[in-house]
C-alpha cells in the first residue's frame, strides 16, 4: 500500500514538474519574442533617425543613436530619483525621456525646414536677379550659395555638387525636394523643371513664386498670432497637474503618499496621465491650421 502511495506521489511530482517546465518554457519563449520585437523596433527607429539626420548633414550612426537614447533614459531616471528620492516620479520622467530623442530629431528637421522656407524668398530673389543679368541657372544658384547663409546655402551647394558629379540639375533638385520635404521647395522644383522643359521665362516664374511665398508667409504669421493663446493654454493645461504634484510632494510628502502606495491612487494617476495627454493632443489639433 505504501509503495503505491509513493509511486502515485512520484508520478504526480513528475507530471507537475513537466507541466511547470512547459509553462516556464512558454513564458521564456514569449519573453524572448517580446524582447526580439522590441529590439527590432529599436533598430528600425535608430536607422530611421540616423537616415533623417543624414539628410540634414548630421552624421550619426544607428548604434550611436541607441547609445545616446540609453544614456538619456538612464541619466534622467537617476537624476530625478536622486533629487526627489521618489521612484514613482522618476519612472514616468524616464519613460518620457525614452521618446525624447526621436522627438528632438523631428524638431530639428522641422525647424530646419522652416528656416529654409523663410530664407527661400530672399534666395529666389537673388536667383531671379542673376537670371535677368544673363547668368545661367547653375550660375544663379552659385550666387545664392555664396550670398545666403545656412541651411539653404548647404542644400543648394549639395545640388551644385551633385551637378558637377554628372547628375542632371533636374535630378539634383528632385533630391533636394526629397531631403527638405517642403511644399515650397516642391513648388520651386516643379516650376524650374517645367520651365526648363518648355522653355519658359524662368526669371518671371521665380518672381511669381516669390510673390506667392510672401503671401503665404503673411497668412502663416496671422494664423500663428491668432492661435498663440490656444497653444499656450495647451502647454499650461498639460504641465500644471505634474508641476502641482511635484510641489506637493516636496512640501508635504505624506499628502502624496496615498497616490503611489494604494491601488486607487495608481488608478487616479493613470487616469490623469491619459486624460491630460488627450486634452493636450486635442488642443494642439484644434489650433493647428494648415495653409
Amino acid at each position: 500500500m505504501n509503495g503505491m502511495i509513493w509511486i502515485s506521489r512520484i508520478g504526480a511530482t513528475l507530471i507537475a514538474g513537466v507541466a511547470v517546465f512547459f509553462v516556464f518554457y512558454r513564458v521564456i519563449a514569449v519573453v524572448m519574442n517580446w524582447y526580439k520585437s522590441i529590439s527590432d523596433k529599436q533598430k528600425r527607429e535608430a536607422e530611421a533617425a540616423s537616415e533623417a539626420l543624414n539628410k540634414i548633414f548630421v552624421n550619426i550612426k544607428p548604434g550611436q543613436f541607441l547609445k545616446i537614447r540609453v544614456g538619456i533614459v538612464t541619466g534622467s531616471f537617476l537624476l530625478v530619483f536622486l533629487i526627489t528620492m521618489t521612484w514613482w516620479l522618476a519612472l514616468p520622467i524616464a519613460v518620457f525621456a525614452y521618446f525624447t530623442p526621436p522627438m528632438f530629431v523631428k524638431y530639428m528637421i522641422n525647424k530646419r525646414r522652416k528656416t529654409i522656407e523663410h530664407q527661400l524668398v530672399d534666395g529666389l530673389s537673388l536667383v531671379s536677379n542673376a537670371l535677368r543679368a544673363g547668368f545661367s541657372i547653375v550660375q544663379a544658384f552659385d550666387v545664392m550659395v555664396k550670398e545666403m547663409p545656412a541651411p539653404i546655402a548647404d542644400e543648394f551647394s549639395q545640388v551644385l555638387h551633385e551637378n558637377k558629379l554628372g547628375i542632371s540639375l533636374e535630378e539634383g533638385l528632385e533630391n533636394l525636394s526629397k531631403r527638405v520635404n517642403s511644399n515650397e521647395i516642391e513648388l520651386l522644383v516643379t516650376s524650374i523643371v517645367i520651365a526648363r522643359q518648355t522653355g519658359g521665362n524662368l526669371a518671371e516664374i521665380l518672381n511669381r513664386i516669390v510673390a506667392t511665398l510672401r503671401e503665404r508667409a503673411k497668412i502663416h504669421g496671422q494664423i500663428k498670432s491668432l492661435t498663440a493663446q490656444g497653444k499656450l493654454s495647451g502647454y499650461v493645461v498639460g504641465a500644471l497637474p505634474f508641476l502641482m504634484a511635484f510641489i506637493i510632494n516636496v512640501v508635504d510628502p505624506q499628502m502624496m503618499k496615498p497616490m503611489y502606495s494604494t491601488g486607487l491612487g495608481w488608478l487616479f494617476l493613470v487616469a490623469v496621465v491619459v486624460l491630460e495627454s488627450l486634452g493636450f493632443f486635442f488642443i494642439l489639433k484644434i489650433v493647428a491650421i494648415d495653409v
